[in-house]
């Protein structure tokens, strides 16, 4: 049991030395500055390539979550049916797609949708932490009509 305890201490402690950093925004900038926002279930996630938007010629690896389509809340979400991250490394501010879990997404260029674009999961659209803040996403889209 101890050398499991520590491996995952020292798994964590790893990933929180290289943390994510970016400059977070208000539920308010999230939606003025978004084109397309909506909340979606995740259905399969696979491993894809793609290529890099920086070097077109270099394939880049990306998880891409097709996803299941809940509510809309602005704009039109990607007709592709999926949505892309970054595979998990430590300190790369990816969103981890995991099947069965829902998220709200604010999709950035090429359909990426990593913490720093806004978008979150949740488990429980119900639940007391969500539903507020559901609420006031819809308020404030519907207020940018």
């Amino acid at each position: 049991m101890k050398p499991a305890l520590l491996l995952f201490s020292c798994i964590v402690f790893q990933a929180t030395a290289h943390a994510c950093s970016f400059e977070r925004r208000t539920d308010e900038q999230l939606v003025a500055q978004s084109k397309v926002i909506f909340r979606a279930r995740i259905t399969e996630v696979r491993l894809a390539t793609m290529p890099n938007p920086d070097k077109p010629s270099v394939q880049l690896e990306v998880v891409e979550g097709k996803f299941e389509l809940k509510e809309i809340l602005k704009g039109t979400p990607p007709i592709s049916g999926f949505v892309r991250d970054m595979p998990f490394g430590p300190g790369n501010c990816n969103l981890p797609l995991l099947p069965g879990v829902e998220y709200i997404f604010f999709p950035e260029e090429n359909d990426f949708v990593w913490t720093p674009s806004g978008s979150f999961g949740f488990i429980n659209s119900e639940g007391t932490a969500v539903q507020p803040r559901l609420v006031t996403l819809r308020s404030l889209v519907a207020g940018t009509k």
